[in-house]
């Protein structure tokens, strides 16, 4: 399985590089994308806004690189730190400058939405925070709320899970407990490890 693993750390980190020597452990073929190198910690620029409906929207290389590799995965991994509850804003600028019309969804004749990331078939969020700060145990997860908006777009039968490690103790076994519950389940699932 192909699988892009989007790193939304602010700097460089072994959780991202664990995540992707545990995916590489099971016979996949992983890709790396790290926001901030990529120049995704930037705001959506004026440019950006006004092409967002046009259809040639992706104007930067950033975007387009992100969305022809994002085409072409088979999983999406999107592994960040929480940060006073919430997910980094460098994250939702990815989010908002990459699942674009024409790139995540489409519109019908008719106007409704229909999904355009058929060939995503597992979406993960692997999150972490210091240890008592669990967004799962709050009403309001930004988590799953990121987690449903890609998994709108993607394959109808794309298997999405959410995976939360805290600061308590080994990460690297924590990691390879969290993958292997993430390929070993065939539904959705929200864990906390």
């Amino acid at each position: 399985m192909q699988i892009l693993l989007v790193d939304g750390f602010y700097s460089q980190d072994e959780i991202p590089a664990l995540v992707k020597r545990a995916l590489e452990n099971r016979g996949h073929d992983v890709m790396v994308l790290n926001l901030i190198d990529e120049g995704f910690d930037a705001f959506m620029s004026d440019q950006e806004r006004l092409a967002y409906h046009e259809v040639a929207n992706l104007i930067t290389n950033p975007q387009q690189q992100s969305a022809k590799i994002l085409k072409e995965v088979d999983a999406l991994f999107i592994c960040y730190p929480m940060v006073e509850g919430l997910f980094p804003p460098h994250v939702k600028s990815w989010f908002e400058r990459v699942f674009i019309p024409g790139i995540s969804f489409v519109f019908s004749p008719k106007g409704r939405v229909k999904r355009a990331l058929k060939n995503l078939r597992k979406i993960a969020i692997v999150s972490f925070s210091d240890s008592g700060q669990s967004p799962l145990r709050r009403r309001t997860d930004p988590n799953r709320s990121l987690l449903r908006a890609i998994r709108m777009n993607s394959h109808l039968l794309c298997r999405s899970h959410l995976l939360h490690l805290q600061n308590t103790g080994n990460l690297n076994e924590q990691i390879a407990n969290g993958i292997d519950l993430i390929a070993a389940n065939d539904f959705h699932s929200k864990e906390e490890v």
